[in-house]
């Protein structure tokens, strides 16, 4: 009965329903569990091989409703039983696949680049050339072949597109790994020498580059070959101004690719003591230049996540069902929906500066102001992503980072946080046009401005405890413009917003001391906020705190659109129970797995690790093994474990109760339970290593040195008073350590 229904749910015009239940019938009958699995395999490999003969909008189309099959099968896959996986440990089962079948998975990537679907080609190109047990292919030296024609597409052909699957391949096993040694040189000089010459006609090449290294940096092999060679110091100091003149200490490199380098030398350096060591010397050499410099740009991009920076542990998460002693393949429903509206709300404006009253507040009103204009159904469609943060300290790289962020584009939010008369204020504006655009080189001759539009649903907001204005932007022929972005011949600039032709806010980008002046006395509020008691005069006397630059991605990150693909069926176990802060989409191992991989701090033990991810005090048990986890054992004795068995691709499996997991979890079971991914004590290598080289002594001192710079001399001796004070505590155990990974510490210490 079960074949009879698999051939006819074989099809691909049936539901997605259809695909699942193929892949439960599948996996519910061990004897004929590897025919029924070879004919999904044959199915997928016939269709797609179908699809490529059609013509472009046919074939996608054709693909798309593939796609839950493809699923299926990787999901099946890697579900088989344990007692079937024992049994067949020295006689795998042999799966036909074959170069012919690698080329037409190769043509469907191509084609199928630009659907949304196109990263399970990827997932079903690393399961059949890195095939898990108990199969294996009839096809021979596919790793070899796989390698060399995709180095062939990126470097003759150009196709950046294969970099995602290039790096998951090359992570896959020792022979794909030894094989990217033999490259490993050449490529590495070459990022050398872009950086060496740097110039922004680099920028793309150099962010597909960092990439690359950042995910193949996971490789124990590769990493040894880095460290073997010192390409981590060359590439850490290829990032620095060579100009001794420079008011920076680092180039003028997009903050994307500084993320990306800082990630790749974490990879590289932790786990390894004479690494950490020597790249927290570097950091700590760097520090004298701080004492003349006062760069944020390089502390906030490369210092502070290099000292914060923890060893993780690749984890997989596998929900099963109790009652049937087997995996999950559909996310069963086991619960219901709750508040998706609320949580979508929060998902899409996350502010370090609005709690989350005010962030609702906000963007109520910004639906309000975009409603008639049209504007909203694209807002609704997006999220908001935090593109910049500015401090106290004021920074000239804040234009370069607007230039890189939000140079015409748009809708964007500028919020900035601040004290009025004593009183914590929030305020900003709403711009539903694109920021200005900013040249690459700016006539330094004069005085140079860049035009932000104006528009019908603009508006400005100032928000304080009692209270909540906005303020209309209405268009006016007399003014012919929002707002500006300036640029000052001696250096630096700012950013300004306009009413009635008078200037409203004025941010700066300088040197010194971030200058903001906001003028709204006369500005009239909105009908509906005119019935709250606020004062004429807002703000009286306003003091800059900190800002955040906040631009509309239609097209939602990635970690994010997992989150919403959860949500659409709230009910899904994984929706219910793992932990976002977590996850990263694009990390290779990803692809090896048909649930997410999740990085999990290596300072927990695994009970500390359930109560955070899964938030319950449940057990887990590991997959491999069916054994259940000993609370008290630590993550990275799991770990090394687990890379002594090469078929574990290097990740942790365990497996959960889903009934029972979500059942505590909705039902606020664990609501006592601490479950913040922070709070924990974690293991900060690299900053230990800094710290006993005495870098938190030279860190403080140069902050203290740094003072000369101010002009108040009475704020600077109530600084250094503050600063003095702090060194005192540093001398407690783990206190500067829990300091750096405090957000609003690293924002007062910097």
């Amino acid at each position: 009965m079960g074949d009879w229904i698999i051939s006819k749910f074989l099809d691909i015009t049936r539901s997605k329903e259809h695909a699942k239940l193929v892949g439960e019938i599948s996996l519910s009958d061990n004897d004929c569990l590897f025919y029924r699995l070879k004919s999904l395999n044959k199915f997928v490999l016939t269709e797609l091989r179908k699809s490529l003969m059609l013509s472009k909008a046919e074939a996608m189309n054709k693909f798309n409703a593939l796609v839950p099959f493809v699923e299926t099968l990787i999901s099946a896959m890697r579900s088989v039983p344990i007692e079937i996986i024992q049994q067949r440990e020295s006689n795998p089962e042999v799966l036909e696949f074959t170069q012919d079948d690698l080329d037409v998975l190769y043509r469907s990537y191509d084609n199928y680049n630009a659907s949304s679907n196109s990263k399970i080609v990827i997932k079903l190109i690393i399961m059949y050339l890195f095939t898990p047990q108990p199969f294996k292919v009839s096809g021979e030296g596919l790793i070899k072949y796989g390698l060399d024609r995709i180095w062939t597409a990126i470097n003759k052909e150009n196709k950046t597109n294969y970099y995602d699957l290039f790096s998951s391949m090359v992570i896959g096993s020792n022979v794909s790994a030894k094989w990217f040694l033999a490259q490993i040189d050449v490529i590495l000089q070459d990022i050398f020498d872009k950086l060496d010459n740097f110039n922004h006609n680099n920028f793309k090449a150099l962010r597909y580059s960092f990439n690359l290294l950042n995910n193949i940096s996971i490789n124990q092999q590769i990493k040894t070959k880095i460290t073997n060679d010192q390409w981590h110091l060359k590439l850490y100091g290829g990032l620095k101004n060579k100009n001794i003149k420079s008011k920076v200490v680092l180039k003028e490199i997009d903050t994307d690719i500084l993320k990306l380098a800082a990630q790749f030398l974490k990879n590289i350096c932790i786990g390894n003591k004479e690494t950490e060591l020597q790249l927290a010397n570097a950091l700590i050499e760097d520090l004298a230049i701080l004492e003349t410099k006062r760069d944020l740009f390089f502390i906030n991009n490369l210092l502070v996540p290099l000292l914060n920076s923890e060893s993780d542990i690749p984890v997989c998460f596998h929900p099963y069902d109790h009652n049937s002693k087997k995996a999950i393949l559909d996310e069963k429903k086991l619960v219901k929906e709750k508040k998706v509206e609320e949580e979508k709300k929060k998902e899409q404006f996350t502010s370090n500066i609005l709690n989350q009253q005010r962030t609702e507040t906000l963007l109520k009103n910004i639906d309000k102001y975009t409603t008639n204009t049209g504007l909203a159904k694209k807002l609704a469609s997006g999220s908001w992503e935090k593109v910049a943060t500015q401090g106290m300290d004021s920074d000239q790289n804040m234009l370069v980072q607007l230039r890189q962020k939000l140079a015409n584009k748009g809708p964007f939010v500028v919020v900035m946080q601040g004290m009025n008369a004593g009183k914590q204020c929030y305020c900003g504006v709403f711009c539903s046009q694109p920021m200005a655009n900013i040249p690459e080189t700016i006539d330094s001759s004069n005085d140079q401005q860049y035009s932000i539009p104006m528009a019908e649903d603009n508006f400005i907001f100032y928000y304080e405890d009692g209270y909540s204005l906005h303020f209309p932007i209405p268009t006016d022929k007399s003014q012919t413009y929002f707002g500006q972005i300036q640029t000052f011949y001696d250096g630096g600039g700012a950013l300004c917003f306009y009413h009635n032709n008078s200037e409203r806010f004025f941010i700066s980008f300088c040197s010194q001391t971030t200058y903001v002046d906001i003028n709204l006395y006369d500005m009239t509020p909105q009908q509906e906020d005119k019935n709250q008691t606020y004062p004429s005069d807002i703000p009286a006397e306003f003091t800059f705190t900190s800002a955040e630059y906040f631009l509309l991605k239609t097209d939602a990150p990635a970690p994010v659109t997992q989150a919403q693909k959860n949500r659409k069926d709230k009910g899904s176990v994984l929706a219910n129970v793992l932990c976002p802060a977590w996850y990263h989409s694009n990390h290779p191992l990803n692809y090896y797995r048909a649930t997410p991989v999740y990085n999990v701090p290596a300072a927990l033990n695994v009970e500390r690790m359930v109560e955070i991810v899964l938030k319950s005090e449940g057990s887990v048990r590991s997959k491999l093994t069916k054994e259940k986890l000993d609370p008290k054992t630590a993550i990275a004795e799991l770990f090394e474990f687990v890379l002594n068995d090469p078929n574990t691709n290097g990740i942790i499996d365990v497996e959960f109760d889903a009934q029972e997991i979500s059942e505590k979890a909705l039902t606020n079971i664990a609501t006592s339970l601490v479950t913040d991914p922070k709070k924990y004590k974690p293991a900060m290598n690299i900053f230990n290593a800094f710290e006993e080289s005495k870098g938190v002594e030279k860190l403080i001192n140069t902050a203290i040195k740094s003072l000369k710079l101010w002009k108040n001399r009475e704020r600077v001796e109530k600084w250094e008073t503050w600063l003095k004070e702090l060194s005192s505590f540093s001398a407690l155990p783990n206190f500067f350590g829990l300091f750096m990974k405090d957000k609003d510490c690293i924002d007062l210490f910097f």
